[in-house]
C-alpha cells in the first residue's frame, strides 16, 4: 500500500534510475576582473585588426588594378664591383664595366652571364701574369750574366797592373769636355795670354812672355789666367790613375794638399762626375793665404778660400757637397784631420815644396791608403829637400816601392803593400824651408 500510494504520487517510482527525470543543475555565477576581461578580447582583437588590413588590401588591389607603386628611392651605396675599383689593368675595368652593364637581364640569366664574363677576366689575369713573370725571369738571368761579365772584366791581370781607361770608353761628347776642360785650368786655351815673366807680386800681366807649349806640356812655366801650373802631363797623370783606381774598385776620395787655384781639384770632380763616382769625395789641403818660404812669389801664390770655391763654381761644379776644403798649414790640420776622418785615399797628390810638407803628409795620411791606391809627388824630381824626405822615408819605414817619373818635376808610385808607420823617426819642428 505504501508502494502504491508512493507510487501513485511520485511517477518516478519503479523507473530505472539513468531513465529518470532530474531537475536541472544551476551554474554557479563566476564574476571576471577586468584585467581578465580584457585578456579574454585580446585574440578577438588581433583577429578583427588582421581582418580590417586585409580588408582594405583587397580594396586597394581593387582599385590599382593589381599593381604595387615603385619603391621609395634608398639612398644606400652602390654595390662595389668584385676586383678593386683602383685597379688600372684594363682588364680590371672591363670587369667594373661587365658588373654595371645594364643590358643583362634580371635574375639567374644575369649571373650567369655575369660569372661567365668574371671567369674569362680572371683567366685572361692569370695569362698576363704568367707572362709577367716569364719576363721578369729573363730579365734576372739577364742582370745574373751581365754581372758574371762584369765580374770577370774586373779580375786582376796577371801582373796587377790593369791599362788606364781609354778614351774610346767614353761617349764623344764627354771625352771632348774632358779635353776641353783640362785646355782650361792650365790656361791653354788663349795663347796670347802668354806665360809669366816675374815682375810684381811673381807675375806682372804687364809683364808676360809668348806661349809656349813645351813648357806648358810639362808643367815649366806659370799660366797667368790658368788655374794650375803642373802642365798637361801631370794633369793626364791624375786622369790615368783616378780611371785605374775607378776601374779596379780601389776605395778611396781624391785627396791634394797644395791646391793653389784649384785647377787639379776641379779637374778631379769633373772626371769622378764622368765616370759615375759622385760619391768619391774631392779634398783639398792648403793654407789658402801666404806662408814663409816663397819670397817675392808669394802675392802670385797665396789664393783665398773663397776664390778657389769661386774656380769651382766657373767651371759648372756648384755643389761642393762632395768637395771638402781643409784650410792652414799641414802641420795644423793633417792631426786633426787623421784623428776625426778614417776615409780610404784612393789617389793621393802632395805638392808641398817642403821637407816638413811631405813629412806632414805621408805621416799622417799614407796609411789611409789602400793596397792597389796611388800616390804622387809633385815635385820631387826637381826640389832636393823633397828627394831628402823620400830617401829617409822608404830606409826608415821599410817601404820597396819605386817612383815612376812624370815630366821633369814630378813623379808617382802604387802602394803595393800594407804598413804600420813607425813614429819614432817622425822629425818634429822640421823648418818650412827650401833648404833643410
Amino acid at each position: 500500500r505504501k508502494r502504491s500510494i508512493a507510487k501513485k504520487n511520485d511517477p518516478d517510482v519503479g523507473v530505472l534510475p539513468f531513465a529518470r527525470e532530474r531537475p536541472p543543475r544551476r551554474s554557479p555565477t563566476v564574476r571576471l576582473s577586468s584585467k581578465e576581461t580584457m585578456n579574454l578580447r585580446r585574440p578577438v582583437n588581433v583577429i578583427a585588426a588582421l581582418a580590417a588590413v586585409g580588408v582594405l588590401c583587397a580594396v586597394f588591389l581593387y582599385r590599382t588594378g593589381g599593381e604595387l607603386p615603385d619603391p621609395i628611392p634608398c639612398s644606400c651605396p652602390e654595390p662595389q664591383p668584385i676586383l678593386s675599383p683602383a685597379s688600372t689593368h684594363p682588364l680590371h675595368d672591363e670587369l667594373g664595366r661587365a658588373q654595371k652593364e645594364p643590358g643583362l637581364e634580371e635574375g639567374a640569366e644575369r649571373d650567369s652571364a655575369l660569372r661567365q664574363q668574371v671567369t674569362r677576366l680572371k683567366e685572361q689575369l692569370a695569362k698576363e701574369k704568367e707572362g709577367a713573370a716569364q719576363v721578369k725571369a729573363k730579365l734576372t738571368a739577364a742582370e745574373e750574366e751581365a754581372a758574371q761579365v762584369k765580374e770577370k772584366e774586373n779580375a786582376p791581370c796577371p801582373d796587377a797592373q790593369r791599362p788606364a781607361v781609354s778614351p774610346a770608353a767614353y761617349p764623344s761628347v764627354t771625352e771632348a769636355y774632358l779635353t776641353l776642360l783640362k785646355q782650361a785650368v792650365t790656361g791653354s786655351l788663349h795663347k796670347e795670354a802668354g806665360t809669366c815673366n816675374g815682375g810684381a807680386g811673381g807675375c806682372a800681366l804687364g809683364n808676360v812672355s809668348p806661349y809656349k807649349h813645351e813648357a806648358r806640356l810639362k808643367g815649366n812655366d806659370w799660366p797667368p789666367v790658368g788655374h794650375t801650373m803642373v802642365g798637361h802631363l801631370r794633369l793626364d797623370n791624375v786622369r790615368q790613375l783616378i780611371e785605374q783606381v775607378v776601374q779596379n774598385d780601389i776605395p778611396g776620395d781624391f785627396v791634394e794638399l797644395g791646391v793653389w787655384r784649384g785647377g787639379v781639384c776641379v779637374f778631379a770632380r769633373a772626371l769622378l762626375n764622368a765616370l759615375g763616382q759622385e760619391h768619391r769625395k774631392v779634398v783639398l789641403f792648403d793654407a789658402f793665404g801666404k806662408i814663409p818660404g816663397y819670397g817675392s812669389d808669394s802675392d802670385y801664390l797665396s789664393v783665398s778660400k773663397s776664390r778657389v770655391e769661386e774656380v769651382f763654381a766657373r767651371y759648372g761644379v756648384p755643389d761642393l757637397r762632395h768637395v771638402r776644403f781643409v784650410e792652414g798649414t799641414f802641420d795644423q790640420t793633417l792631426p786633426r784631420y787623421a784623428k776625426d776622418h778614417k776615409e780610404s785615399i784612393g789617389v793621393l797628390r802632395v805638392d808641398g815644396n817642403f821637407y816638413s810638407s811631405y813629412q806632414d803628409a805621408m805621416y799622417y795620411l799614407y796609411e789611409r791608403v789602400p793596397v792597389g791606391g796611388y800616390v804622387i809627388f809633385d815635385d820631387i824630381r826637381s826640389h832636393p829637400p823633397v828627394q831628402q824626405f823620400w830617401s829617409d822615408f822608404t830606409r826608415e819605414q821599410g817601404l820597396a816601392e819605386q817612383l815612376t817619373a812624370i815630366d821633369d818635376h814630378s813623379a808617382w808610385f802604387k802602394k803595393t803593400k800594407e804598413v804600420t808607420l813607425d813614429w819614432q823617426f817622425y822629425r818634429a819642428g822640421k823648418s818650412l824651408t827650401h833648404d833643410d
